[in-house]
């Protein structure tokens, strides 16, 4: 990039692809910047989406950007984290919210939700039938894990609900 650019001082925009230690490294070693995302996949972003989980009072967020439409009605609002963060390799990590993504977040989630519950009243059913396939406890305990995790709820599933 640096040759193609002809000078070391360039800016590299990349998607998650970008963000293992050896790239980024090697471009900040030949004078680069960059700008990210960060995998999920990363000790990082499971942290940091840890403590969001148990201690959301302990983030600090201060409003970045609003985006409004033509006729000014408000889109978006983006915020950012305060607080100091650091990758491994100890490049500034900045942590964007946006409420709009929030919003679709939570409705992808209420939607999900629902197919789950719908299998899982199918399961019941397909229990109390003569013709049940589940003639033993695992065999339902396998059923419902599959349709909690084919729906990504499996964080609402505890195994206090399992013994009842």
């Amino acid at each position: 990039m640096k040759e193609l650019v002809q000078r070391p001082d360039f800016v590299y925009v990349a998607d998650c692809k970008l963000a293992t230690t050896e790239n980024l490294n090697e471009i900040a070693r030949q004078g680069g910047r960059f700008i990210t995302v960060l995998p999920a996949t990363r000790k990082e972003d499971t942290q940091f989406r840890k403590q969001l989980r148990e201690q959301p009072e302990t983030v600090s967020w201060q409003e970045a950007y609003r985006s409004t439409d033509d006729d000014g009605n408000l889109r978006d609002v983006y915020r950012v984290c305060t607080d100091e963060c650091l990758s491994k390799e100890g490049y500034r990590l900045l942590w964007f919210h946006s409420r709009s993504k929030q919003e679709s977040d939570a409705a992808i989630g209420a939607r999900q939700l629902q197919r789950a519950m719908t299998e899982l009243t199918d399961v019941r059913a397909r229990l109390s039938s003569s013709r049940t396939r589940f003639r033993t406890r695992e065999k339902v305990t396998a059923a419902v894990t599959a349709i909690l995790e084919s729906r990504s709820v499996c964080l609402l599933y505890t195994s206090d609900a399992a013994d009842e």
